[in-house]
């Protein structure tokens, strides 16, 4: 199973089995490279959620400076994603 796969399946675990009505969601995230490609996982964990129905209340772009240091340094992203999601009563 692909991540994308397994991830999706774990949201739909979180949103669907574990997580209340009026509940609240954080998640952080961040988009990478993977053999020079570009994942878009930020993006796409936005729209899985979403598709589940959760209410985005807030996004926060957090700068990670450090985390371009060291080897593979000119292919990381230069941040990280906060998401705070509601779930509908």
């Amino acid at each position: 199973m692909k991540y994308r796969d397994t991830m999706g399946h774990i949201w739909w675990h979180v949103v669907e089995q574990q997580l209340l009505p009026g509940g609240h969601l954080i998640v952080n995230v961040a988009s990478h490279f993977r053999e020079k490609e570009y994942k878009p996982v930020k993006e796409w964990t936005l729209e899985t959620i979403l598709d589940l129905g959760l209410v985005l209340i807030e996004a926060r772009f957090v700068p990670t400076p450090g985390l371009r240091d060291g080897q593979n340094s000119e292919s990381r992203v230069g941040g990280e994603m906060v998401y705070l999601f509601r779930k509908e009563s």
